[in-house]
């Protein structure tokens, strides 16, 4: 099954450093609050190894980016 994950630059976070690194994914009110409750089956972690690992990336006109992956455990 294909997974979409979409962000807006404005609510994406990342923090890098050398060697070890931390990245920080923040979720909008919207994703938490309706798309989490409405699809209870979805998992963050899905969402953000498929944001590390895509297969297909698609940035949209309004500046938004999809990213499209496979979850093997769905």
């Amino acid at each position: 099954m294909w997974i979409l994950v979409g962000y807006s630059k404005k609510s994406n976070s990342k923090i890098c450093g050398k060697g070890s690194f931390v990245v920080k994914y923040k979720f909008t009110p919207y994703f938490e609050n309706i798309v989490l409750k409405k699809r209870d089956y979805l998992k963050k972690e899905w969402c953000i190894n498929i944001v590390k690992n895509p297969l297909k990336v698609e940035v949209q006109d309004n500046g938004r980016v999809r990213f499209w992956g496979v979850v093997k455990e769905f």
